[in-house]
């Protein structure tokens, strides 16, 4: 019963989930423009670039990988294990920093910037998630008062 109460009450925080989604490139260029580098605003907006391609490197499979898992599937006709797939983006992402039109000097600050995005955002996923949490406290007291009104309309009910 509290499983099914938790469930309803956190149906809410996907749509707040999905607003801290939208709001993460808003993120980087915040973390971005207020480094060092905030006075230049064409070294910013590479930086923003790079951070953003970056993240998105990090996160999606080359052609290449997405051509060895669709010959993996074929060969053994099933698909590949999830932990295959894990292996898969972990190797593709040994190096996930590209710089654009940034000199290679940048690429230890272009890590860092996005490993601050990536904390941010992280953070900010775990509070919404964790806003939604009812404690053992609340879902009693859920539970006692759904608990208490069937009493009180039964009441009611046979009193008429």
């Amino acid at each position: 019963m509290k499983q099914s109460i938790q469930s309803s009450y956190s149906i809410p925080s996907l749509i707040y989930i999905e607003e801290d989604v939208k709001l993460f490139p808003a993120q980087i260029k915040k973390i971005v423009y207020n480094c060092q580098f905030r006075s230049d605003k064409a070294l910013c907006h590479k930086l923003y670039l790079s951070c953003l391609l970056s993240l998105l490197n990090s996160i999606t499979l080359s052609n290449k990988s997405l051509e060895t898992l669709h010959s993996y599937k074929q060969r053994k006709g099933v698909s590949p294990s999830e932990a295959y797939i894990n292996r898969m983006y972990s190797r593709a992402s040994e190096d996930p920093i590209i710089l654009w039109h940034l000199p290679a000097e940048y690429k230890d600050f272009v890590t860092y910037l996005v490993n601050r995005a990536r904390k941010e955002f992280t953070d900010s996923i775990s509070d919404t998630v964790s806003s939604f949490q009812l404690s053992d406290e609340a879902m009693d007291a859920i539970l006692k008062s759904s608990y208490e009104s069937t009493v009180n309309r039964d009441i009611i009910l046979e009193e008429d």
